[in-house]
């Protein structure tokens, strides 16, 4: 029993082809094994009938879909440069982060101590920096999702803690203020003109109560004698 080779020009484009062997009958080729082959399966749609009629289907495996690999997002974080203030506003941006496939981003914040920064979902994030008593460092999360794959990414902040607030209270205003019709004792302490004063010990801080053109504090002419500024 023999086979015929059915070749159809009824090609996807339309158009029609052939494959020849020139010089196939010639003792040497310049084809190499194959080529015909190739040619055929490449140009047209090909049966198999044996001499019965019955038609061999092609066998040849249809490649299948190529499909884009899904590919985590990378996610990246962008902060300050050098350590901020204790309780200053802080901005955190995600907006570096990317992804190959072009999906769209969530994002999701998280302070070191677990709870969820405000700006949820936002590329963008702006937090006040945590009010410390020293430096330290504040650690900030982030995740990166496409919806199916995520990536995450952490923001070490340094936080310098607050200067010393200078004490505004004047000291002196929680003193009584000097007057000559006062008694004064021997280490009482009087504020005369914003300024600070400790009536001595005796016997000096006898003169406290007396001649006030001399032994007012701070003002009179022997002042020093009966007191100390402090």
């Amino acid at each position: 029993m023999g086979t015929r080779l059915g070749l159809s020009a009824d090609t996807a484009d339309g158009k029609t082809y052939s494959c020849q062997l020139v010089g196939y009958q010639t003792p040497y080729t310049a084809f190499k094994e194959g080529d015909y082959t190739k040619c055929v399966q490449h140009y047209f749609n090909v049966n198999v009938v044996d001499d019965n009629g019955t038609t061999e289907p092609d066998v040849t495996p249809t490649p299948a879909p190529v499909t884009d690999e899904n590919v985590a997002p990378v996610a990246r974080i962008a902060g300050p440069v050098g350590a901020v203030e204790a309780g200053s506003p802080v901005s955190l941006s995600a907006e570096g982060s990317t992804d190959a496939n072009g999906d769209k981003l969530t994002y999701t914040w998280m302070s070191q101590d677990g709870k969820t920064l405000s700006g949820q979902d936002k590329a963008v994030v702006i937090f006040n920096a945590p009010d410390v008593t020293q430096n330290t460092q504040y650690v900030v999360n982030l995740t990166v999702s496409d919806g199916t794959l995520s990536s995450t990414a952490v923001y070490t902040l340094n936080v310098k803690a607050k200067a010393a607030a200078a004490d505004d209270e004047d000291k002196t205003t929680s003193y009584p203020a000097w007057s000559s019709s006062q008694k004064w004792n021997p280490g009482d302490i009087v504020n005369s003109n914003g300024a600070l004063y400790q009536c001595k010990p005796f016997p000096e801080g006898s003169w406290c109560n007396v001649a006030p053109a001399y032994y007012e504090p701070g003002v009179g002419i022997a002042w020093a004698d009966a007191w100390n500024a402090l």
